[in-house]
């Protein structure tokens, strides 16, 4: 039997040597090192636009390894989101008919345009399922981090909408 490390070293050859490459590197070609993210969603529950809007910055450094603009002109591309719609909602009962975990769904429309980029609008979903936990009610912290997550999955879809545009 080949041991753990033999297995991971093995594996990461095989990747290395067909040519394989994250999407995050197809895409970071595109839209360059530095991205200014335009979130105008319209206001109807500013905390979760708030949270919607953290997520794209961590996004932007996280996912798609760039540093945040501080405004359109220093920027090598833009990430424009101009609506939102997110929903919470109850997704298994236990037998008492109490819920015992939630989805929260979160779609994005997307516009991308750089310099080396021509504009695409993109919509894209995410969702983030989760366990109502010990007490029954549901705060409004664990919403707001849940649909920050599930922006953070739709973001993932649009990167990989990315480098299936640019491969």
């Amino acid at each position: 039997m080949l041991s753990r490390l033999t297995f991971l070293t093995l594996l990461v050859l095989l990747l290395a040597g067909c040519g394989y490459r994250p999407a995050s590197h197809y895409t970071k070609n595109k839209l360059g090192d530095k991205i200014y993210a335009e979130v105008s969603i319209p206001i109807r529950s500013p905390e979760y636009a708030i949270a919607i809007t953290d997520a794209v910055r961590e996004a932007i450094v996280g996912r798609f390894k760039a540093d945040i603009a501080e405004d359109k002109n220093s920027a090598t591309s833009v990430l424009k989101i101009t609506s939102a719609t997110h929903s919470v909602s109850g997704l298994q009962t236990d037998g008492q008919g109490i819920t015992v975990s939630y989805r929260a769904t979160v779609t994005l429309k997307t516009t991308v345009y750089g310099t080396n980029l021509t504009a695409r609008t993109f919509s894209v979903t995410g969702t983030y399922d989760f366990p109502a936990g010990t007490d029954t009610t549901l705060s409004e912290q664990r919403k707001l981090d849940a649909v920050k997550e599930a922006a953070g999955k739709a973001l993932d879809g649009l990167l990989s909408k990315l480098a299936i545009r640019v491969i």
